[in-house]
Protein backbone atom coordinates (compact mmCIF):
# COMPACT_ATOMS: atom_id res chain seq x y z
CA UNK A 1 0.00 0.00 0.00
CA UNK A 2 2.89 2.25 1.05
CA UNK A 3 4.45 1.80 -2.34
CA UNK A 4 1.46 2.26 -4.49
CA UNK A 5 1.11 5.73 -2.62
CA UNK A 6 4.65 6.60 -3.20
CA UNK A 7 4.32 5.50 -6.64
CA UNK A 8 1.00 7.43 -7.22
CA UNK A 9 2.72 11.16 -5.81
CA UNK A 10 5.69 10.01 -8.20
CA UNK A 11 2.97 10.15 -11.18
CA UNK A 12 1.34 12.90 -9.96
CA UNK A 13 4.80 15.08 -9.64
CA UNK A 14 5.72 13.91 -13.44
CA UNK A 15 2.54 14.87 -14.66
CA UNK A 16 2.30 18.44 -13.01
CA UNK A 17 6.29 18.68 -14.22
CA UNK A 18 5.14 17.83 -17.72
CA UNK A 19 2.14 20.08 -17.55
CA UNK A 20 4.51 23.00 -17.08
CA UNK A 21 6.81 22.01 -20.40
CA UNK A 22 3.45 20.99 -22.38
CA UNK A 23 1.45 23.83 -21.25
CA UNK A 24 4.12 26.67 -20.43
CA UNK A 25 3.53 29.85 -22.75
CA UNK A 26 7.21 30.23 -23.46
CA UNK A 27 6.30 34.22 -22.93
CA UNK A 28 9.72 35.93 -22.40
CA UNK A 29 8.47 39.28 -24.40
CA UNK A 30 9.14 41.24 -21.21
CA UNK A 31 12.92 39.96 -21.43
CA UNK A 32 12.53 41.61 -25.24
CA UNK A 33 14.41 38.35 -26.63
CA UNK A 34 13.19 35.33 -28.64
CA UNK A 35 12.44 32.00 -26.52
CA UNK A 36 15.07 29.32 -26.11
CA UNK A 37 14.75 26.42 -28.65
CA UNK A 38 15.84 22.53 -27.96
CA UNK A 39 19.20 22.11 -29.27
CA UNK A 40 19.73 18.83 -31.79
CA UNK A 41 21.12 15.92 -29.12
CA UNK A 42 24.54 14.78 -31.11
CA UNK A 43 27.68 13.42 -30.35
CA UNK A 44 29.23 16.69 -30.65
CA UNK A 45 26.45 18.77 -28.14
CA UNK A 46 26.40 16.32 -25.95
CA UNK A 47 30.52 16.05 -25.69
CA UNK A 48 30.98 19.83 -25.29
CA UNK A 49 28.14 20.61 -23.35
CA UNK A 50 26.32 22.59 -25.64
CA UNK A 51 22.99 20.16 -25.70
CA UNK A 52 22.38 20.05 -22.06
CA UNK A 53 23.03 24.08 -21.44
CA UNK A 54 20.49 24.34 -24.50
CA UNK A 55 18.07 22.17 -22.79
CA UNK A 56 18.39 23.85 -19.55
CA UNK A 57 17.54 27.00 -21.14
CA UNK A 58 14.72 25.42 -23.19
CA UNK A 59 12.84 24.11 -20.04
CA UNK A 60 13.29 27.43 -18.28
CA UNK A 61 11.95 29.47 -21.17
CA UNK A 62 8.70 26.69 -21.25
CA UNK A 63 7.73 26.69 -17.90
CA UNK A 64 4.05 28.21 -17.53
CA UNK A 65 3.63 31.97 -16.03
CA UNK A 66 7.01 32.31 -16.60
CA UNK A 67 6.26 35.64 -17.24
CA UNK A 68 3.98 36.29 -14.14
CA UNK A 69 7.05 34.37 -11.85
CA UNK A 70 9.60 36.37 -12.74
CA UNK A 71 7.40 40.05 -12.76
CA UNK A 72 6.87 38.72 -9.40
CA UNK A 73 10.63 38.42 -8.49
CA UNK A 74 11.20 41.55 -9.68
CA UNK A 75 8.30 43.31 -7.15
CA UNK A 76 9.82 41.14 -4.21
CA UNK A 77 12.99 42.90 -5.74
CA UNK A 78 12.39 46.22 -5.89
CA UNK A 79 14.08 47.18 -2.57
CA UNK A 80 16.88 45.64 -2.41
CA UNK A 81 17.99 45.35 -5.77
CA UNK A 82 18.46 42.23 -8.32
CA UNK A 83 21.98 41.25 -8.71
CA UNK A 84 23.17 40.16 -12.17
CA UNK A 85 26.62 39.46 -14.07
CA UNK A 86 26.32 43.04 -15.07
CA UNK A 87 25.71 44.85 -11.62
CA UNK A 88 22.90 45.78 -9.74
CA UNK A 89 19.40 46.40 -10.91
CA UNK A 90 17.28 48.60 -8.48
CA UNK A 91 13.74 49.16 -9.36
CA UNK A 92 12.58 52.90 -8.74
CA UNK A 93 10.12 55.54 -8.94
CA UNK A 94 10.94 58.34 -10.85
CA UNK A 95 9.04 61.64 -10.87
CA UNK A 96 10.01 63.45 -14.16
CA UNK A 97 8.65 66.67 -12.48
CA UNK A 98 4.78 66.02 -13.51
CA UNK A 99 3.82 65.09 -10.08
CA UNK A 100 3.63 61.62 -11.29
CA UNK A 101 5.91 58.47 -10.59
CA UNK A 102 6.40 55.73 -13.21
CA UNK A 103 8.25 52.89 -13.11
CA UNK A 104 11.88 52.67 -13.71
CA UNK A 105 14.73 50.60 -13.67
CA UNK A 106 18.32 51.99 -12.26
CA UNK A 107 21.46 49.76 -12.96
CA UNK A 108 24.21 49.94 -10.99
CA UNK A 109 27.38 49.36 -12.18
CA UNK A 110 31.46 50.20 -12.04
CA UNK A 111 30.37 52.38 -9.30
CA UNK A 112 28.13 54.59 -11.45
CA UNK A 113 24.14 54.07 -11.35
CA UNK A 114 22.23 55.02 -14.87
CA UNK A 115 18.29 54.40 -15.64
CA UNK A 116 17.58 51.64 -18.08
CA UNK A 117 15.40 52.77 -21.01
CA UNK A 118 12.16 51.54 -21.77
CA UNK A 119 11.09 52.25 -25.45
CA UNK A 120 7.28 53.31 -25.40
CA UNK A 121 6.26 53.27 -29.22
CA UNK A 122 2.66 55.31 -28.15
CA UNK A 123 4.81 57.75 -26.18
CA UNK A 124 7.41 57.97 -28.84
CA UNK A 125 4.92 59.07 -31.87
CA UNK A 126 2.98 61.24 -29.45
CA UNK A 127 6.46 63.22 -28.99
CA UNK A 128 7.06 63.35 -32.40
CA UNK A 129 3.51 64.68 -32.99
CA UNK A 130 3.88 67.42 -30.10
CA UNK A 131 7.19 68.15 -32.32
CA UNK A 132 5.73 68.37 -35.37
CA UNK A 133 2.51 70.06 -33.87
CA UNK A 134 4.97 73.21 -32.89
CA UNK A 135 6.08 73.62 -36.30
CA UNK A 136 2.67 74.07 -37.39
CA UNK A 137 1.95 77.15 -34.96
CA UNK A 138 5.98 78.59 -35.69
CA UNK A 139 5.17 79.74 -39.20
CA UNK A 140 8.69 81.17 -40.44
CA UNK A 141 10.67 79.73 -37.27
CA UNK A 142 13.77 77.13 -37.95
CA UNK A 143 12.85 74.11 -36.07
CA UNK A 144 15.33 71.93 -34.94
CA UNK A 145 14.25 68.68 -32.96
CA UNK A 146 16.90 66.91 -30.49
CA UNK A 147 17.19 63.91 -28.04
CA UNK A 148 19.98 63.24 -25.90
CA UNK A 149 21.37 59.35 -24.91
CA UNK A 150 21.99 59.01 -21.66
CA UNK A 151 26.06 57.39 -20.49
CA UNK A 152 24.45 53.80 -21.08
CA UNK A 153 23.65 54.01 -24.76
CA UNK A 154 27.68 54.15 -24.67
CA UNK A 155 28.40 51.58 -22.12
CA UNK A 156 29.85 48.15 -22.92
CA UNK A 157 27.33 45.67 -24.80
CA UNK A 158 27.04 43.73 -21.53
CA UNK A 159 25.66 46.89 -19.80
CA UNK A 160 24.00 48.89 -22.82
CA UNK A 161 22.18 45.37 -24.25
CA UNK A 162 20.23 45.37 -20.92
CA UNK A 163 18.02 48.11 -21.95
CA UNK A 164 16.30 49.56 -24.71
CA UNK A 165 18.31 50.83 -27.81
CA UNK A 166 18.13 54.43 -27.67
CA UNK A 167 19.39 54.83 -31.41
CA UNK A 168 16.31 52.97 -32.12
CA UNK A 169 14.46 54.28 -30.33
CA UNK A 170 15.98 58.06 -31.27
CA UNK A 171 15.84 57.02 -35.21
CA UNK A 172 12.22 55.75 -35.31
CA UNK A 173 11.01 59.39 -33.55
CA UNK A 174 12.92 61.32 -35.66
CA UNK A 175 11.49 59.32 -39.27
CA UNK A 176 8.16 60.60 -37.64
CA UNK A 177 9.08 64.48 -37.49
CA UNK A 178 7.63 66.69 -40.49
CA UNK A 179 10.09 67.17 -43.53
CA UNK A 180 10.68 70.71 -42.40
CA UNK A 181 11.85 70.19 -38.71
CA UNK A 182 16.01 69.62 -38.65
CA UNK A 183 16.62 66.74 -36.06
CA UNK A 184 19.76 66.90 -34.72
CA UNK A 185 22.03 64.21 -33.88
CA UNK A 186 23.50 64.21 -30.45
CA UNK A 187 24.21 60.82 -30.47
CA UNK A 188 27.14 61.23 -33.21
CA UNK A 189 27.75 64.26 -30.98
CA UNK A 190 28.80 62.52 -28.07
CA UNK A 191 30.17 59.47 -29.34
CA UNK A 192 33.73 60.53 -30.37
CA UNK A 193 34.09 61.78 -26.83
CA UNK A 194 32.95 59.05 -24.34
CA UNK A 195 36.23 58.65 -23.05
CA UNK A 196 35.38 62.34 -21.39
CA UNK A 197 33.70 63.24 -18.56
CA UNK A 198 30.27 64.00 -20.98
CA UNK A 199 27.89 62.37 -18.17
CA UNK A 200 27.93 62.18 -14.72
CA UNK A 201 28.32 59.12 -12.98
CA UNK A 202 25.72 59.26 -10.20
CA UNK A 203 23.11 61.36 -12.78
CA UNK A 204 20.95 60.84 -15.58
CA UNK A 205 21.97 64.40 -16.90
CA UNK A 206 25.14 65.61 -19.10
CA UNK A 207 27.82 67.45 -17.56
CA UNK A 208 29.08 70.98 -18.62
CA UNK A 209 31.11 69.18 -21.21
CA UNK A 210 28.96 66.27 -22.28
CA UNK A 211 26.64 69.88 -23.11
CA UNK A 212 29.37 71.88 -25.01
CA UNK A 213 29.34 68.54 -27.07
CA UNK A 214 25.70 68.83 -28.04
CA UNK A 215 25.60 72.96 -28.33
CA UNK A 216 27.92 72.72 -30.74
CA UNK A 217 26.23 70.16 -32.40
CA UNK A 218 23.33 72.59 -32.56
CA UNK A 219 24.64 75.59 -33.59
CA UNK A 220 26.40 73.83 -36.39
CA UNK A 221 22.95 72.74 -37.78
CA UNK A 222 21.72 76.47 -37.09
CA UNK A 223 24.57 77.73 -38.97
CA UNK A 224 25.40 79.56 -35.81
CA UNK A 225 29.05 80.97 -34.22
CA UNK A 226 30.26 79.43 -30.81
CA UNK A 227 32.85 79.68 -28.35
CA UNK A 228 35.19 77.37 -27.38
CA UNK A 229 35.80 75.71 -23.70
CA UNK A 230 39.35 77.15 -23.95
CA UNK A 231 37.96 80.50 -24.12
CA UNK A 232 36.60 80.20 -20.64
CA UNK A 233 38.12 79.77 -17.09
CA UNK A 234 37.45 75.91 -16.08
CA UNK A 235 36.08 75.69 -12.34
CA UNK A 236 35.98 72.40 -10.18
CA UNK A 237 33.30 71.64 -7.48
CA UNK A 238 33.72 68.63 -5.38
CA UNK A 239 31.09 66.08 -3.74
CA UNK A 240 28.72 66.34 -5.99
CA UNK A 241 25.51 64.18 -5.17
CA UNK A 242 23.69 63.32 -8.26
CA UNK A 243 19.70 62.66 -8.10
CA UNK A 244 20.03 58.97 -9.07
CA UNK A 245 21.97 58.09 -6.09
CA UNK A 246 19.34 59.05 -4.06
CA UNK A 247 17.93 55.29 -4.98
CA UNK A 248 21.08 53.25 -4.10
CA UNK A 249 20.72 52.04 -0.68
CA UNK A 250 23.83 50.98 -0.32
CA UNK A 251 26.22 53.76 -0.96
CA UNK A 252 29.20 51.37 -0.79
CA UNK A 253 28.34 50.45 -4.68
CA UNK A 254 28.69 54.13 -5.27
CA UNK A 255 32.46 53.83 -5.72
CA UNK A 256 32.74 56.84 -8.07
CA UNK A 257 32.22 59.90 -6.41
CA UNK A 258 31.21 62.71 -8.85
CA UNK A 259 32.46 66.06 -9.13
CA UNK A 260 31.42 68.92 -11.37
CA UNK A 261 33.56 70.96 -13.81
CA UNK A 262 31.99 74.27 -14.86
CA UNK A 263 32.77 77.24 -17.01
CA UNK A 264 32.50 81.12 -16.26
CA UNK A 265 30.67 82.13 -19.54
CA UNK A 266 29.60 85.42 -17.73
CA UNK A 267 32.94 86.40 -15.98
CA UNK A 268 31.46 90.63 -16.40
CA UNK A 269 28.17 89.41 -15.10
CA UNK A 270 26.45 91.10 -18.09
CA UNK A 271 23.88 88.54 -19.31
CA UNK A 272 20.63 89.11 -17.04
CA UNK A 273 17.56 87.14 -16.86
CA UNK A 274 14.02 86.78 -16.02
CA UNK A 275 11.99 83.91 -14.58
CA UNK A 276 8.20 83.41 -14.35
CA UNK A 277 6.71 81.07 -11.92
CA UNK A 278 3.29 80.03 -13.08
CA UNK A 279 -0.02 79.16 -11.42
CA UNK A 280 -2.43 76.18 -12.90
CA UNK A 281 -4.96 78.92 -13.07
CA UNK A 282 -2.50 81.31 -15.25
CA UNK A 283 -1.34 83.89 -12.92
CA UNK A 284 2.53 84.00 -12.23
CA UNK A 285 5.29 86.40 -10.79
CA UNK A 286 8.80 87.01 -12.03
CA UNK A 287 12.29 86.25 -10.24
CA UNK A 288 15.71 85.88 -10.73
CA UNK A 289 18.40 83.35 -10.06
CA UNK A 290 22.32 83.77 -10.98
CA UNK A 291 23.40 81.26 -13.94
CA UNK A 292 25.02 78.68 -11.41
CA UNK A 293 24.11 78.82 -7.70
CA UNK A 294 27.53 77.55 -6.25
CA UNK A 295 25.61 76.86 -2.68
CA UNK A 296 24.38 73.81 -4.39
CA UNK A 297 26.48 70.36 -4.82
CA UNK A 298 23.57 68.89 -7.25
CA UNK A 299 22.58 69.47 -10.82
CA UNK A 300 20.38 72.42 -9.64
CA UNK A 301 23.89 74.08 -9.65
CA UNK A 302 23.32 75.26 -13.24
CA UNK A 303 20.54 78.19 -13.31
CA UNK A 304 19.30 76.96 -9.44
CA UNK A 305 16.69 74.64 -10.68
CA UNK A 306 14.10 73.80 -12.91
CA UNK A 307 11.93 76.72 -14.58
CA UNK A 308 8.79 77.29 -15.74
CA UNK A 309 9.63 80.38 -18.54
CA UNK A 310 13.08 81.80 -18.13
CA UNK A 311 14.89 84.70 -20.46
CA UNK A 312 18.09 85.26 -21.00
CA UNK A 313 19.74 88.06 -22.71
CA UNK A 314 23.63 88.84 -23.56
CA UNK A 315 24.16 91.74 -25.31
CA UNK A 316 27.51 90.78 -26.56
CA UNK A 317 26.46 87.42 -27.96
CA UNK A 318 28.37 86.00 -31.47
CA UNK A 319 24.45 86.34 -33.05
CA UNK A 320 21.57 89.09 -32.54
CA UNK A 321 19.53 86.09 -32.66
CA UNK A 322 16.72 84.78 -30.17
CA UNK A 323 16.06 81.15 -30.07
CA UNK A 324 13.00 79.58 -28.01
CA UNK A 325 13.37 75.71 -26.57
CA UNK A 326 11.24 73.42 -25.27
CA UNK A 327 13.15 71.41 -22.42
CA UNK A 328 13.41 69.35 -19.79
CA UNK A 329 16.29 69.85 -17.37
CA UNK A 330 18.76 69.08 -19.78
CA UNK A 331 18.61 72.44 -21.01
CA UNK A 332 20.38 73.83 -17.80
CA UNK A 333 23.48 72.38 -18.15
CA UNK A 334 23.16 73.75 -22.22
CA UNK A 335 21.98 76.92 -22.14
CA UNK A 336 25.04 78.56 -20.61
CA UNK A 337 26.55 77.77 -23.83
CA UNK A 338 23.75 78.95 -25.90
CA UNK A 339 23.73 82.45 -24.31
CA UNK A 340 26.95 83.18 -25.75
CA UNK A 341 25.97 82.65 -29.41
CA UNK A 342 22.47 83.73 -29.43
CA UNK A 343 21.45 87.25 -27.41
CA UNK A 344 18.50 86.14 -26.49
CA UNK A 345 17.67 82.28 -25.14
CA UNK A 346 14.08 81.29 -24.06
CA UNK A 347 13.41 78.41 -22.56
CA UNK A 348 9.81 76.51 -21.65
CA UNK A 349 9.32 73.23 -18.98
CA UNK A 350 6.40 71.97 -20.26
CA UNK A 351 5.98 70.22 -16.90
CA UNK A 352 5.08 73.49 -15.30
CA UNK A 353 4.47 75.70 -17.60
CA UNK A 354 0.91 77.06 -18.31
CA UNK A 355 1.11 79.51 -21.02
CA UNK A 356 0.94 77.95 -24.85
CA UNK A 357 3.81 78.48 -27.48
CA UNK A 358 2.04 80.53 -28.75
CA UNK A 359 1.68 83.25 -26.58
CA UNK A 360 5.75 83.03 -25.73
CA UNK A 361 6.60 82.71 -29.08
CA UNK A 362 4.25 86.14 -30.19
CA UNK A 363 6.69 87.68 -26.96
CA UNK A 364 9.79 86.62 -28.53
CA UNK A 365 9.73 86.34 -31.98
CA UNK A 366 12.31 83.81 -32.38
CA UNK A 367 14.68 83.24 -35.09
CA UNK A 368 14.56 79.47 -33.66
CA UNK A 369 12.96 77.03 -32.03
CA UNK A 370 14.43 73.91 -30.45
CA UNK A 371 12.51 70.94 -28.50
CA UNK A 372 15.64 69.24 -26.69
CA UNK A 373 14.86 66.24 -24.67
CA UNK A 374 16.73 63.19 -23.00
CA UNK A 375 15.54 59.83 -24.67
CA UNK A 376 13.24 59.09 -21.64
CA UNK A 377 10.95 61.75 -21.97
CA UNK A 378 9.89 60.16 -25.31
CA UNK A 379 8.82 57.30 -23.13
CA UNK A 380 6.99 59.28 -20.08
CA UNK A 381 3.64 59.77 -20.52
CA UNK A 382 2.58 62.43 -18.62
CA UNK A 383 5.82 64.28 -19.95
CA UNK A 384 4.40 63.68 -23.93
CA UNK A 385 1.19 64.64 -22.03
CA UNK A 386 2.69 68.33 -20.98
CA UNK A 387 4.20 68.82 -24.35
CA UNK A 388 0.65 68.30 -25.81
CA UNK A 389 -0.84 70.93 -23.60
CA UNK A 390 1.50 73.59 -24.83
CA UNK A 391 -0.98 74.14 -28.24
CA UNK A 392 -4.18 73.25 -26.60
Amino acid sequence: MKNRIITTVFILLLAASVSLLVYGSGDVNGENRVSATLPPLTRETAVTGEFAAGADAYVNDHIAYRSDLISLSRQMDAHRGVESPAGTIIRADVDMGTGVKQASDILVENGAVTEMFRFDEECAVRWANAVNAYADELDGVKIYAALVPTRLEFADPIYSNLEDSQSDAIEYIYSRLDGGITAVDMRAALAPHTGEYIYFRTDHHWTALGAYYGYAALCRAAGVKTVGTADFKKNTKSDFHGYLSDFVADKKLLTNPDTLDWYDVDPSGEITNSMRAYEKNGSWHEYHTPIYYTERNDYDFFLGADHPYAVYKNPSALSDKTILVVSDSFINALAPWLMKSYSTVAFINPRSYYGTLKSAADELKPDDFLVLNYTFASSFPDYCAAMERLTQ
